[in-house]
């Protein structure tokens, strides 16, 4: 399954990176997330651990995420993986032009083929 969406954010670059690279911020644009917890290894970084768990209707899953590559502000990438699932993800970050000298930010998260 390939899947990809985007989304164009009125704001610097700097301010969405930052916004985006903090745990606290991803029930903000995960729907369902109920829980975010740093499991090992560097917060961000390669390698890094956290478990996500999610709350829909009334179903409880857990998600694994592995961090594999950090080259914030340009892409970050990583792992998810349930008992039923496993799905690798790519977050591009595009610094494109908006109103007159204001800069925007466009993020792009990929689903890949395993």
């Amino acid at each position: 399954m390939k899947y990809s969406c985007e989304v164009t954010i009125d704001r610097p670059r700097d301010v969405v990176v930052k916004l985006f690279d903090n745990p606290d911020n991803m029930p903000k644009w995960m729907d369902d997330l109920e829980k975010f917890e740093h499991m090992e290894g560097t917060p961000g970084q390669p390698g890094a651990k956290s478990r996500l768990t999610f709350k829909s209707g009334r179903r409880t899953f857990d998600l694994i995420e592995t961090v594999t590559s950090n080259n914030l502000p340009d892409e970050m990438t990583g792992t998810y993986e349930s008992k039923v699932a496993f799905n690798k993800m790519r977050v591009r970050e595009n610094l494109g032009a908006g109103d007159g000298a204001r800069n925007m930010a466009q993020l792009t998260l990929s689903l890949l083929d395993q």
